[in-house]
């Protein structure tokens, strides 16, 4: 009643509420023009319909159904951007982390309803709607926005979307970019198409697992054996790059001047080939000390003391 003196359209009415009412029917109840039915699913997603369909305005029970389900994979998320683009009346909340990228993106592709807080977020996987807005221009996507997005694990993070995306306000660009977290890389690679992804950024843990998923990569990216970027052609096969080697050299020699300096490198072993290669190849005089992963820092400075390395490689240092 409050609703409808308050001149609202719409009404969201929980399940739960709806068994509860006696027997009569919701339109009898003194509820806005418009009603929608609504359920959670607060621990996974359930088997959805391939389409819902309800009367026109007025004539049945509700107006919409929506489903808000907890998202365990990506897959979850294209499972409701399937159900929701076959029906007109169908609104799909994914909730969690791994269900945020498509939460935003139904937006522009199948739902017309779309749920964020007018503070902070309360739960996992929400944005305010501050940021929905003003960060993700949710209200602007359509199906022609591109899509880019950084995937890695953790990835809540990250501050690459409020680089890139205040990038394509800068350069009125009709394009977003989000952040995917999941556990499964082959989750993420199946959804692509579904999702429209123009391009990726990779942190870790993908950066050496992407290398068994895609067949074409720079011989660059081959030699460090390290991705941070893959560019998706128009015929769904992969570029794959690495582009970190650049920012380093780029951050370093705006300091200091580097041809005809000795340089030493201090890297995982993981990643030891990222700034070696690049050295080498241009002529400069490198030695690169590597620790193991998860190596003690009372042992690495053992080791710079006793100027040796669990591993070390060098060029004509």
């Amino acid at each position: 009643m409050e609703a409808r003196r308050a001149g609202c359209i719409w009404c969201d009415v929980e399940i739960e509420t709806e068994r509860e009412l006696p027997d009569q029917s919701i339109r009898e109840y003194a509820v806005p023009p418009r009603v929608m039915l609504s359920m959670h699913d607060f621990e996974r997603t359930p088997k959805l319909p391939q389409s819902v369909s309800c009367p026109e305005c007025g004539e049945g029970e509700v107006d919409a159904v929506k489903i808000a389900a907890h998202a365990t994979t990506i897959a979850d998320s294209v499972a409701s951007a399937s159900s929701c683009a076959r029906s007109r009346c169908f609104v799909a909340v994914p909730m969690g982390e791994i269900g945020l990228p498509g939460r935003i993106l139904l937006c522009a592709k199948a739902s017309a309803v779309a749920y964020a807080p007018i503070g902070e977020s309360t739960a996992p996987g929400q944005v305010s709607l501050r940021e929905l807005k003003h960060l993700y221009r949710a209200h602007l996507l359509t199906q022609k926005t591109e899509v880019y997005c950084v995937i890695g694990d953790p990835i809540r993070h990250s501050l690459s979307p409020l680089m890139h995306n205040t990038g394509f306000v800068a350069r009125k660009r009709d394009a977003v970019y989000l952040r995917f977290s999941f556990t499964d890389l082959k989750d993420f690679l199946i959804a692509i198409p579904e999702f429209g992804v123009r391009g990726f950024s990779i942190t870790i843990p993908h950066k050496q697992n992407i290398l068994k998923h895609v067949s074409d990569c720079e011989p660059l990216a081959a030699e460090i054996g390290a991705v941070n970027t893959v560019a998706v052609r128009r015929n769904g096969s992969f570029v794959r790059s690495n582009t970190d080697y650049v920012g380093v050299l780029r951050a370093l020699e705006s300091k200091l001047k580097l041809r005809g300096s000795r340089v030493l490198v201090l890297e995982r072993a993981a990643r030891r080939g990222l700034l070696r290669s690049r050295l080498h190849a241009q002529g400069r005089r490198f030695r690169l000390c590597a620790s193991r992963i998860g190596g003690k820092r009372a042992g690495a400075r053992g080791r710079w003391r006793s100027g040796s390395a669990s591993r070390a490689s060098h060029g004509n240092f």
